[in-house]
């Protein structure tokens, strides 16, 4: 319980959680969801599971109108009802009914939407047959997944999250290529289960949620330039530098600062290049460079329009 591990970015929490889940290590994530405990990663996994088992009726449900296709709860349950009463699935149901049936339960749009929706399901499962590695491509090509969660105020990590999983696929299939997806599926079920160990454990957190703790031995992952500080997208430098503060300053006994030469990352391996901070800290010998200014000095009377 003296131990923390810390990231500016919440999608470098799921690489140290398997970590820990490998080395059978309770930890425990505090202000924030597990990685596979995440709404955006849910629903990636409810359509894999569509396209290996499309009679999966409660998957089904959950991402049908997602991203929105305007159906409705009310018409989604209409054509659970009937499905039950045909002893049928929901996917087998909509497939095999006709026009005028559905059309019956629902409005007609929403009756094509669904048609569609099959038939994409379908598009997208031969895909998974043929080749494991391009489904992930195809499935976000037909279904365009990163669209959930536009205009939403957390979008761009809700994105970072999907990226996160996508990489996470790619880097399994090309370590696994004869590999089918309800393999991949099994892989994750055994590593998002944790045990809910009694007793101590570690402590997981972003920056942000580690702001008035402290520990005896801090972990701060993810030191390299675009992760910590984080770099674009509307970022604010010192903010950055304040965070990074903030973060150091946790430990009470022991701070241990770790950045990788490359990370697997939306998708494809990148070269990354160790955060400005380890030289701005002046923690790594003779980094930091302190240049005189012999403009002034001690003494010395100034003259300031404010002042």
């Amino acid at each position: 319980k003296e131990i923390a591990v810390l990231y500016r970015v919440n999608v470098l929490s799921r690489s140290i959680e398997e970590g820990l889940n490998r080395a059978q290590i309770a930890y425990k994530l505090v202000g924030g969801q597990r990685f596979y405990d995440r709404a955006e990663v849910k629903d990636l996994i409810s359509y894999i599971r569509i396209v290996t088992n499309p009679h999966d009726d409660f998957s089904l449900k959950r991402i049908v109108n997602k991203p929105k296709r305007g159906l409705g709860k009310a018409s989604v349950d209409k054509i659970g009802l009937a499905a039950h009463a045909n002893e049928t699935s929901i996917y087998e149901y909509i497939k095999t009914a006709s026009m005028e049936t559905l059309v019956a339960l629902v409005k007609k749009k929403n009756a094509a939407t669904l048609k569609d929706f099959i038939v994409k399901v379908d598009e997208v499962a031969d895909v998974a047959k043929n080749s494991t590695y391009e489904f992930i491509d195809k499935l976000e090509e037909t279904f365009h997944l990163t669209n959930i969660y536009k205009g939403m105020q957390d979008e761009e990590e809700r994105v970072r999250n999907m990226d996160e999983f996508y990489g996470l696929f790619r880097d399994f299939v090309k370590k696994s290529p004869d590999s089918s997806l309800d393999e991949f599926l099994n892989e994750l079920t055994l590593q998002s289960e944790q045990d809910q160990v009694e007793g101590e454990s570690i402590y997981m957190m972003s920056i942000h949620a580690s702001k008035g703790l402290e520990f005896e031995h801090v972990f701060i992952v993810g030191m390299e330039e675009g992760f910590l500080p984080l770099v674009g997208d509307g970022s604010d430098l010192e903010e950055e530098r304040r965070l990074g503060y903030v973060s150091f300053t946790r430990a009470k006994d022991s701070l241990t600062l770790c950045h990788a030469g490359s990370r697997f990352y939306k998708g494809r391996r990148s070269d990354l290049v160790k955060s400005r901070f380890f030289n701005e800290s002046g923690l790594c010998a003779g980094s930091l460079k302190l240049e005189k200014n012999t403009a002034f000095k001690k003494g010395d009377l100034v003259r300031h329009k404010i002042f």
